[in-house]
């Protein structure tokens, strides 16, 4: 798939392959796919290198890989997209938009506190991820239980 994806030349169908690329299932696949979006000379357009991040971290077995992989490279990433708010934005939304559990926003809210000195216009989608977050751990502390239950039942 990857050397299909560096020799096509027109650009939805490398759009097609850079998404299939994000659906492996093996954690050093697609580590090595966003290692690959952060450098000039894998062929991944710097444009396109967010688009690598959302669709890994969109994805079951990418999701908390994605994230971490985040959290370890923050200075590297920051600096290839920091200075796109919409880059950053959409990176972060894909990753933290399913984080539910107190864990995980805890994870979130340390990681924002390191980093929000030297965040720029991502601050506010660091804002924004963390306010989705803290919605979804509440709807969970209100209604898992519930559902949790009703399932049992039926």
């Amino acid at each position: 798939m990857w050397q299909r994806y560096k020799v096509e030349q027109v650009a939805s169908e490398k759009d097609k392959f850079m998404y299939a690329l994000a659906c492996a299932q093996e954690p050093w696949l697609l580590t090595r796919y966003l290692n690959w979006s952060l450098s000039s000379e894998s062929g991944i357009r710097r444009q396109d290198g967010s688009y690598v991040f959302r669709s890994v971290g969109a994805k079951l077995y990418g999701r908390d890989l994605t994230f971490n992989y985040i959290r370890d490279k923050w200075n590297v990433i920051f600096d290839r997209y920091g200075k796109s708010f919409f880059a950053i934005s959409g990176l972060l939304k894909s990753v933290t938009s399913s984080l539910n559990t107190p864990f995980e926003l805890t994870q979130l809210k340390e990681f924002y506190q390191l980093h929000k000195n030297r965040l720029g216009t991502a601050k506010r989608a660091f804002q924004q991820s963390i306010e989705g977050a803290e919605a979804n751990v509440r709807w969970m502390d209100g209604h898992y239980a519930h559902i949790v239950t009703w399932l049992q039942a039926k």
